[in-house]
């Protein structure tokens, strides 16, 4: 899963150096006040959360093992007197942090909070709890961007450095004890010790999985559970990975040969893919691509390399409508989104614990993969590109140490409590015949099949939102799932045509040149800002002139006339570049999903300032286009 994902939470509280007799007899923990840090750089928004250390045995089966620390965050509701069950969180990978990725997760969680304590495990091997992340790998991925290879020899490497991260943590852990049954009895340890009887659950990607594993063993637990994005050892992802990328890349191609558009700017996209890969078959290009700093990075690319770039982007549907557009011009031989996409991989690669990861697949897919299911799946999908089948999968295996399970602990689970399942028909990964396999299992659930979303529903659809919350307010009703047919179709890079005018209106503090037919907001102009919005609602304007003594300081001032105006938003990235500061945030709006960006440039002490805000669905394919109504903003005297 993707993806945004950034720095550790410290926390407080030490126990680790109770006696075992005492951490076994424990029921309740002791929260310490701290800070959550929201966003993927400096300065990050700090949000009040409660934060505590829990330890139990790295052994399970052997109290007297050593001991490793679980963190966990707690946000608590903020309806305490009539709150409802709490929420914890699993996140995806497997191998993520919850706590340091909650960045991705925030905006779309604001309606919950109200009502639910919002609970975020470091599972063991991930962030701050005992982490078993193999640095070996993630310390040196962007530098292996620079250097052209094959898949084979990623393979050989990755197999090489596998083994040098199990000899160096072998000296104090034992990767063996680091799977989803431990994970879920280490969930289970910490909802006793804060004191809930029911919980509910919310997973995505692998989280769903972890999910899973703790409704089989602790389902008594459980009052209700929400799976975006579904998938467990039992569906076989690894296996069909290139099938379903194939399938989701394959919908694209129809879609944008549907549009008018869209074909008459990218026409035969299939071909064009074939052609983008051709000119890689025998020699690699070198290229830059950036990512979260905005530096431009040295990027050799191969064959490989653009097919895993490709892969990455469909697992977003705000990038779906950029595809086209790269395609065409990875044909043409230009690189630049391809580039970055893979260099932001690299930059993020930390936030995923690669130890964990083949922990869990080692010990959970891989005993899986009997004769007859392998002879169910070809690797030869997605252009002969192997992401990772069985052959890989055992060589890794063969130099680390994953655990031993029993058939029963790795069945499929079945279950009679509530469940919301959500699907997206373009997610590349856990398709949408996953939800449908698991909804069979549980039967008290309900499926939700998103037709232009992708991997991770929660984040991206507001529809998506209003669903879980009205399922989390009472799990037993009907649900009412019909707004997944009011699903925003991407809009294709390119497609997006503006007619701009001078604007000039006495309410307005600033003229400058609007969108033709975009309307002023006039009940949400300020002294220094003035809001527009388009004709559909699903773009948002803000343009204005601060006087400021820095770019933050007026980053401030215009973020608070937008929270009056829009309600809050979220920073989830900050970049500097070339004199501008660029904030790309979240909005938490009653209506659709916004990704927005706040562009800074400063003239003095005088800073011009250009906030604008799309749905999800169009967000990536225009935001480029209004951002040189910067330049034409000026003061309306």
């Amino acid at each position: 899963m993707k993806k945004l994902l950034l720095f550790v939470l410290s926390l407080t509280l030490q126990i680790a150096s109770f006696p075992l007799a005492y951490v076994q007899a424990q029921t309740s923990i002791v929260l310490t006040p701290c800070k959550l840090e929201i966003g993927l750089s400096d300065p990050k928004t700090e949000i009040d959360a409660q934060c505590g250390v829990l330890p139990v045995p790295e052994n399970r089966s052997d109290p007297n093992s050593r001991m490793i620390d679980i963190h966990f965050t707690v946000l608590p509701a903020q309806n305490q007197q009539s709150k409802q069950e709490p929420i914890f969180h699993f996140e995806g990978g497997p191998g993520g942090s919850a706590i340091s990725n909650f960045t991705v997760w925030y905006t779309s969680y604001r309606p919950l909070m109200p009502d639910h304590d919002i609970v975020l495990i470091d599972q063991r091997g991930t962030g701050i709890s005992s982490s078993i992340q193999c640095t070996e790998i993630t310390d040196k991925a962007l530098d292996d961007l620079k250097q052209a290879s094959t898949s084979a020899e990623d393979t050989d490497l990755l197999v090489e450095r596998m083994q040098a991260c199990l000899t160096r943590l072998s000296k104090t852990t034992d990767p063996a004890n680091y799977n989803s049954v431990t994970m879920a009895d280490d969930t289970d340890a910490v909802r006793a010790a804060l004191g809930y009887d029911k919980i509910n659950l919310f997973g995505n990607s692998y989280g769903t999985w972890l999910a899973q594993f703790y409704i089989g063993r602790h389902g008594d637990h459980v009052n209700a559970a929400v799976l975006d994005s579904v998938g467990g050892p039992w569906n076989f992802y690894l296996l069909d990975a290139t099938h379903n990328i194939e399938a989701s890349l394959k919908r694209v191609f129809e879609l944008c040969a549907e549009d008018t558009q869209c074909n008459a700017l990218y026409p035969d996209l299939a071909g064009k893919f074939e052609q983008a890969l051709s000119l890689l078959e025998e020699k690699s290009v070198s290229t830059v691509g950036s990512g979260l700093t905005g530096l431009a990075i040295p990027v050799v690319m191969t064959r490989d390399r653009l097919l895993n770039a490709f892969a990455q982007l469909l697992y977003q549907s705000a990038y779906i409508g950029s595809l086209p557009q790269a395609i065409t011009q990875a044909a043409a031989g230009s690189y630049t989104l391809p580039a970055s996409i893979l260099v932001g991989a690299a930059e993020q690669a930390g936030d995923i614990s690669e130890g964990l990861y083949y922990s869990v697949h080692c010990a959970e897919s891989l005993p899986l993969y009997s004769e007859d299911v392998l002879g169910r799946y070809s690797t030869d999908q997605y252009y002969g590109l192997d992401v990772i089948g069985a052959e890989q999968l055992k060589r890794i295996c063969a130099v680390w140490r994953g655990g031993e399970l029993s058939e029963a602990e790795l069945a499929p689970v079945h279950s009679g409590i509530p469940v919301l399942i959500l699907s997206g028909a373009f997610d590349p990964i856990t398709p949408v015949s996953f939800g449908e396999e698991t909804k069979s299992r549980f039967s008290n659930s309900t499926l939700a099949v998103f037709p232009y979303q992708a991997h991770g529903l929660m984040p991206s659809s507001k529809c998506a939102q209003n669903i879980i919350r009205a399922f989390y307010a009472t799990p037993t009703a009907t649900l009412d799932t019909s707004c997944v047919a009011d699903d925003l179709e991407p809009v294709f890079t390119g497609t997006v045509k503006l007619t701009m005018k001078p604007f000039r209106d006495a309410a307005s503090p600033v003229q400058l040149m609007l969108p033709e037919g975009w309307l002023l907001q006039t009940d949400k102009i300020t002294d220094q800002m003035a809001f527009f919005e388009s004709p559909d609602g699903l773009q948002l304007l803000g343009a204005g002139i601060y006087r400021a003594k820095t770019a933050a300081e007026a980053r401030q001032m215009a973020e608070q006339a937008i929270a009056q105006a829009y309600g809050a938003v979220d920073t989830q990235a900050t970049i500097s570049l070339m004199g501008s500061l660029i904030v790309q945030q979240g909005l938490d709006d009653s209506r659709h999903v916004y990704t927005a960006i706040l562009t800074i440039v400063g003239f003095g002490n005088e800073y011009r300032v250009l906030w604008y805000a799309g749905t999800n669905n169009l967000f990536a394919s225009s935001a480029e286009a209004v951002v040189p109504i910067l330049l034409s903003i000026a003061v309306n005297r």
